[in-house]
């Protein structure tokens, strides 16, 4: 989560295969709730005062033109105008921020998996930033091989990648290159290329 609070629901366990979006867990949203109703009731009454303060810059450009009122009163009337509307998209600001923590309180998959491991259990008090759970992508496996340092140059030229495997030699599989290091390791002078391929049947 991206903010502290309470867990109300921790459904997901380990093994559990998940859809992206899925509702995984939930933090108590009282206080989020409140500080939102909180900034939307401070943003009517600002916007009440903004209306109040229109009809008081009216009235005041109107007996200055009848020559009924200073200009000071306009000026001051103008003033009150401006200071309310920059008030108004501050609470503007608050009241999106008040949203945005209501929305954080709800943990959801960030794609299609399955639940590699549970770090807390339901009515625990969490941190922002604390592991909750382990989500695993299933859909694609990532890995890495060790180039020798001759065969770095000729890199450039694989124009396709075949993976297999000790325990089915005779599939090939095919991958593609996610990254490849761009410095050797200082122990076994190997270059570090990582592929993706897609989970076999």
């Amino acid at each position: 989560f991206r903010l502290a609070g309470s867990l109300i629901e921790l459904s997901a366990n380990a093994g559990d295969k998940v859809k992206k979006g899925q509702v995984l867990a939930n933090l108590d949203p009282t206080d989020f709730q409140v500080r939102l109703r909180d900034a939307e009731a401070e943003l009517s009454a600002a916007e009440a005062n903004l209306e109040v303060a229109n009809v008081m810059l009216t009235r005041s450009r109107n007996l200055f033109q009848q020559r009924a009122g200073p200009q000071v009163d306009v000026d001051r009337a103008a003033a009150q105008v401006e200071s309310t509307k920059a008030n108004i998209a501050a609470l503007k600001t608050k009241r999106d921020i008040a949203q945005s923590e209501l929305s954080y309180a709800q943990l959801t998959a960030p794609f299609d998996g399955v639940i590699a491991a549970r770090y807390v259990q339901n009515f625990q008090t969490v941190q922002a930033r604390q592991p909750i759970l382990r989500v695993l992508d299933t859909s694609r496996i990532k890995f890495g091989v060790d180039l020798p340092e001759t065969a770095m140059p000729l890199l450039s030229y694989a124009k396709e990648i075949w993976v297999t495997f000790q325990a089915a030699p005779r599939n090939k599989l095919p991958a593609t290159i996610h990254e490849v290091s761009h410095e050797a390791s200082r122990s076994t002078r190997r270059y570090r290329l990582t592929a993706l391929m897609d989970q076999p049947a």
